[in-house]
């Protein structure tokens, strides 16, 4: 499974990603 997650800067992505991740048990990989 694949989630992106994008948005402007400072509004909250690395926050939702990790949160989500851990919910469902994914590792959270960052590509800035």
């Amino acid at each position: 499974m694949r989630v992106v997650v994008m948005g402007v800067a400072g509004c909250g992505k690395s926050s939702v990603a990790e949160a989500v991740a851990a919910r469902l048990g994914l590792p959270c990989i960052e590509g800035d």
